[in-house]
């Protein structure tokens, strides 16, 4: 509890209990006094977390919640000064991260690195198989169009090569009859230039 209160004093420059007899007797009241420790980053906001953390238990008001022993505290600080995880904290795993990354500056800055560089990869890798494959849809539908047009012109050669030949076999006396009458001028209406190669 001591070690505690000289270390609040060297964090805030302050008393963790008051400076005057009166605030002491307050703090130490058993029905109106403190029922939590002292925070050193309520006095100094600059105050590391994990080290205020460490703190309030060396000061906490009930006994069993302090350090087991002086030994207990110094390991918290050597802990602190290596930039440790402490674990009765319980630091999450990005705060073990940050912690390993202040211990680690040059790992962490080329682990940094190398997850950047993939992740660029991926995302440059990603784009190019987006663009492969709009570019193979693109394809594919021209191919297609293609052989729709290529089928289409083939059924109209087709037609006009039916029409052509019955034409070509009608007498004299049917090649104005009124039966085909009708199938000559739907002929010219619909396929009369093409079916003639005129514009």
């Amino acid at each position: 509890y001591a070690l505690g209160g000289i270390l609040f004093q060297l964090l805030t420059g302050e008393l963790p209990n008051g400076s005057t007899r009166d605030a002491i007797i307050r703090t130490h009241d058993a029905v109106n006094g403190r029922t939590s420790a002292p925070s050193a980053r309520s006095i100094q906001g600059d105050v590391d977390a994990d080290l205020d953390a460490i703190c309030r238990r060396a000061l906490s008001p009930r006994p069993a919640s302090r350090h087991d022993s002086a030994a207990a505290f110094a390991a918290d600080l050597e802990h602190w000064q290596r930039r440790e995880p402490i674990a009765w904290l319980k630091p999450s795993p990005l705060r073990k991260g940050v912690l390993w990354a202040k211990r680690k500056p040059g790992l962490a800055l080329t682990t940094a690195a190398i997850v950047l560089v993939s992740l660029i990869g991926l995302a440059t890798a990603s784009h190019f198989a987006r663009e492969a494959d709009r570019k193979a849809h693109v394809a594919t539908k021209a191919q297609m169009q293609v052989d729709i047009d290529a089928a289409v012109r083939k059924n109209q050669a087709d037609f006009f090569d039916r029409v052509r030949a019955n034409l070509t076999n009608l007498g004299p006396q049917q090649r104005f009859s009124t039966d085909m009458l009708m199938q000559v001028w739907i002929y010219e209406y619909l396929y009369g230039p093409l079916a003639l190669d005129q514009p």
